[in-house]
């Protein structure tokens, strides 16, 4: 019979609210489907549902019979389970990295289409040392070497990782003492896979005592140590960081420089991560240049950094704020960093008030948005989010046109300023 772990329950209770609505990943490997069941014997026990998907990545020819395989066990064991395809042409390099990301967009997906609270993954002990020794070849940072977060967020839902204690041979073991049958994927012996190769090796790793016990013990100490320095980080953020509603960022360069170069770096990252409009992994030696060097004048990211009058600013690159973007009337437009409402439609462009705003660097100036002459009354008819109902109201009778400008909700406490 399958026996729940303690720590596996106390995990889940930490993380779920009550009758949660979950969504977990199975493949037919051993692992997910050790998972799966867990779950269901759990939720069973607690209240809520459960959606096991399949992602057929379309990558070999055995992939759909596979998907078929488990969706036949999932019906056996009644367990909802869903199918979802990768269609469209594949790509012929980085094919772990991208099958992965498309993995997430496709679960994500379904779990919005669910409303779920979570999406559950069977990473366990190995995968965990295995992605700590890919990060070390590549000289990761203290946030890299954490590898996998027992619980994290993408999106609006939290991806948790339940199994990361748990070792290899006791779900192997588990599954064989109740006869259950688990697929073995011929990717996970693929040399041309990173991962595998990290696994071959954990053998040699074994013999100078970097077995995975040892690795993973090691690994829970960096989160610790990462979960005080973020907390160290935010708290600058929240109390020291003003992001104005015309889409850039503010702070004080002397406060800013009476924290240790971790924290400055973190506090970097953070920001960048906030408004960057490129998705791709931000250079942790390009942070570093700034945070011990700081630069009067910088580009990172697709954004820009500028000290002027002990302020530190962080902006879009002019380069990166949209031009000619039409806004139309009565609905919410994204521009640049920005949410944009307005009464009467207009063209969005970016470009320096007149007059200039004082203590504000013209760099950062010249990305804000143009207020159309159609636009002007008697004064300067932008509001922001708070008082859209409130303007709205007083210019029910009048129909005076209104522009309502918001920050984008990006993970970051916001205070609007200016």
């Amino acid at each position: 019979m399958l026996v729940i772990p303690k720590s596996f329950d106390t995990f889940m209770q930490a993380h779920c609210p009550k009758n949660p609505t979950l969504v977990v990943g199975v493949s037919g490997g051993a692992d997910s489907l050790y998972l799966t069941l867990l779950l269901d014997k759990w939720i069973q026990k607690k209240g809520g549902n459960l959606y096991a998907v399949t992602v057929n990545h379309n990558l070999r020819p055995e992939a759909a019979e596979e998907a078929l395989t488990v969706h036949k066990l999932m019906s056996k064991l009644k367990i909802s389970h869903t199918i979802l395809t990768w269609e469209g042409p594949k790509p012929t390099s980085r094919i772990e990295e991208k099958a992965r990301e498309k993995r997430y967009e496709l679960i994500l997906k379904f779990a919005h289409e669910k409303h779920a609270q979570a999406i559950c993954l069977a990473h366990h002990r190995q995968d965990q040392v295995e992605t700590f020794w890919a990060r070390l070849a590549r000289s990761s940072g203290l946030d890299g070497l954490t590898a996998m977060a027992p619980a994290s967020k993408r999106e609006d839902i939290i991806v948790l990782r339940p199994l990361l204690d748990i070792d290899k041979k006791n779900i192997t073991q588990t599954l064989k003492q109740n006869k259950i049958k688990w697929i073995e994927d011929p990717m996970n012996k693929d040399t041309a896979y990173e991962r595998v190769r990290w696994r071959q090796r954990q053998k040699d790793l074994d013999g100078i005592s970097l077995t995975a016990p040892v690795v993973a013990k090691s690994i829970s100490r960096l989160q610790r140590a990462k979960e005080a320095l973020d907390f160290y980080t935010q708290g600058f953020i929240d109390k020291c960081v003003t992001k104005s509603s015309f889409g850039f960022i503010q702070f004080d360069e002397t406060t800013f420089l009476s924290n240790p170069t971790e924290i400055r770096i973190r506090i970097i990252h953070h920001l960048l991560q906030n408004i960057s409009p490129k998705k791709q992994i931000i250079s942790l030696e390009s942070i570093e240049q700034i945070a011990t060097t700081m630069p009067r004048h910088a580009t990172l990211a697709g954004c820009q950094w500028v000290c002027s009058h002990h302020q530190i600013f962080i902006a879009l690159e002019l380069k990166n704020v949209p031009s000619n973007v039409l806004i139309p009337e009565n609905q919410w437009t994204k521009w640049g960093t920005l949410k944009i409402w307005t009464n009467k439609s207009f063209v969005a462009e970016p470009c320096a008030p007149k007059p200039r705003i004082k203590g504000i660097p013209y760099l950062i100036q010249r990305t804000f948005l143009k207020i159309p002459a159609s636009h002007f009354i008697k004064k300067m008819p932008i509001c922001f989010e708070k008082d859209l109902e409130k303007k709205l109201i007083l210019d029910y009778k009048n129909k005076a046109p209104v522009i309502v400008i918001a920050t984008e909700e990006r993970g970051q406490n916001e205070k609007n300023k200016i």
